[in-house]
C-alpha cells in the first residue's frame, strides 16, 4: 500500500503546531524604486540543534539556529532570498533550506539561519 504522504504533511504541521512557537518568513517584494513591500508569512517552528559534528565553521557556524517549519503550516517555500524573525522580533539572514519531501511531496522544511 502507497504511503499518503499529503496526510503524513498534516500530521507533520499537527505536530509541530503543537511542539512549536510562532515565527515569520519575511519575503521581499518586488523593487519599484527605493522602497518595497516585504510580506510576511507567520509559521510554527520548532528549534533543533545541530550536531558538533556539522558545525564546521564555514558552512554551519556556531550560533546558527536549525528551524522546523511544516510545510503546510506556511504558504511559500522558503528560500535563502528570504529572511527568518523568530517570535522576539530578531531577525536572521535564511543561509539554506532543505525539504523534506519523500515521494516529491512536501513535508518539512529544515532551515538553518544566521543572526
Amino acid at each position: 500500500m502507497a504511503e499518503d504522504w499529503n496526510a503524513v504533511a498534516v500530521d507533520v504541521a499537527a505536530g509541530l503546531i503543537e511542539a512549536g512557537t510562532t515565527a515569520t518568513i519575511i519575503r521581499a517584494g518586488t523593487p519599484t524604486g527605493p522602497a518595497h513591500n516585504p510580506t510576511p508569512y507567520a509559521c510554527t517552528v520548532v528549534y533543533d540543534q545541530w550536531r558538533a559534528d556539522q558545525i564546521d565553521g564555514t558552512l554551519i557556524q556556531r550560533g546558527d539556529l536549525k528551524i522546523l517549519v511544516a510545510a503546510s503550516d506556511l504558504a511559500i517555500t522558503p528560500t535563502p532570498a528570504d529572511t527568518f524573525k523568530d517570535g522576539d522580533g530578531k531577525e536572521y539572514a535564511i543561509i539554506n533550506v532543505t525539504p523534506l519531501q519523500p515521494a516529491g511531496v512536501a513535508v518539512m522544511y529544515e532551515i538553518q539561519a544566521r543572526g
